[in-house]
């Protein structure tokens, strides 16, 4: 059943297929609009929670890269005076970081991506999906900071 419905998204956007760390690149082409961001957005977040509800092998970290880097963007054309970059690196941080409750490895690695200069807003990014996603769990195995050791 989740390859099928991976198969049909695929069909509309291409950012259902893989995890879309190649992708990326293609979403910050100039010839890129709205409509194809906000597809691909929403067609990688369907994808990911099909398969990670049907079972399948993979991870979801890079895949939230992806969606953060499409809704980055999405922001630039809303904010086109705000560097496309900045949002991008921002929401890709926030993303991961609103799900994995992993804020100092998100923040780590997408700057390192994209640039030390960056580490601000990153580091901003972060410790705003923790404040807002902190009574969200949306992985099972996690502990709540809370409660552990």
């Amino acid at each position: 059943l989740g390859g099928l419905v991976v198969g049909l998204l695929s069909l509309w956007s291409f950012g259902a297929l893989t995890f879309g760390e190649h992708q990326i690149a293609d979403l910050a082409s100039p010839d890129v609009g709205v409509g194809f961001l906000a597809a691909a957005l929403v067609s990688k977040l369907i994808a990911s929670a099909v398969c990670a509800a049907t079972g399948w092998r993979g991870g979801f970290i890079i895949p939230l890269f992806f969606a953060g880097a499409a809704c980055g963007l999405l922001l630039h054309e809303v904010l086109p005076s705000v560097d496309a970059t900045m949002l991008m690196a921002a929401a890709m941080v926030a993303a991961c970081t609103g799900v994995t409750k992993t804020p100092l490895g998100s923040t780590l690695v997408v700057t390192e991506m994209a640039g030390l200069h960056l580490l601000p807003t990153t580091t901003l990014a972060a410790v705003i999906a923790v404040v807002l996603t902190s009574e969200v769990h949306l992985i099972d195995s996690q502990r709540a900071r809370a409660t552990a050791p």
